[in-house]
């Protein structure tokens, strides 16, 4: 996949709903990054990482490289003592990034898989696209659309990641301008016209 093909899916989902006046909500769902890669679960990621079928061998030589990396904080010039980091994937580490965008794949699958709803992309129901650590959930139906989302914000709370609600946006695809509700954590999701996403404006 690439940022280009995924920015071209987007763009057309909305252009071909609006034009056979399809109502579609598309949420564009944003993580905190920085706080996700020190939270994730260890334990959990090399679970992920055998259930996508990386071999025994890779998954010990990753546990090794964790388990020899201690940590210590400068403080006035002064070194603290050594400590254990059980959690969280290395800042700076080229493998970070892929461990994040697996772990986080992982987690839409677990909440999105049963969920109704998606649109119909070369013959399949597609309920969700995603480059990175930036979804954009397809939802036709509001109920279905809000179903996604909790089960999204809990397995994600669940596995240590935390969406940034501010900016997590709602758009609605349609020919004339519509009203649609999407509550995450107890506050309404703003609802815009148009959206950044990847570059081009959507």
């Amino acid at each position: 996949r690439s940022c280009v093909g995924e920015v071209g899916a987007t763009s057309l989902i909305v252009l071909n709903h609006i034009d056979v006046s399809l109502l579609s909500k598309l949420s564009f769902i944003d993580f905190i990054i920085k706080k996700s890669y020190l939270s994730i679960d260890r334990e959990a990621l090399w679970k992920v990482l055998k259930w996508y079928g990386f071999s025994s061998k890779l998954i010990q030589i990753l546990q090794s490289l964790y388990s020899i990396a201690w940590h210590a904080v400068r403080v006035n010039g002064e070194l603290t003592e050594w400590f254990e980091v059980k959690n969280g994937v290395e800042q700076g580490c080229i493998l970070s990034p892929i461990l994040f965008a697996l772990y986080l794949e992982n987690i839409l699958s677990n909440s999105l898989s049963n969920i109704g709803g998606g649109c119909m992309i070369s013959g399949q129901i597609i309920n969700h696209l995603d480059f990175a650590d930036d979804i954009v959930m397809i939802m036709p139906m509001e109920e279905c659309n809000q179903e996604a989302a909790n089960n999204l914000y809990t397995t994600a709370r669940k596995w240590g990641l935390k969406m940034n609600e501010q900016k997590t946006k709602l758009m609605v695809t349609s020919k004339i301008k519509k009203q649609a509700k999407l509550v995450i954590n107890g506050g309404n999701t703003e609802q815009v016209d148009s959206f950044c996403y990847l570059g081009p404006i959507i």
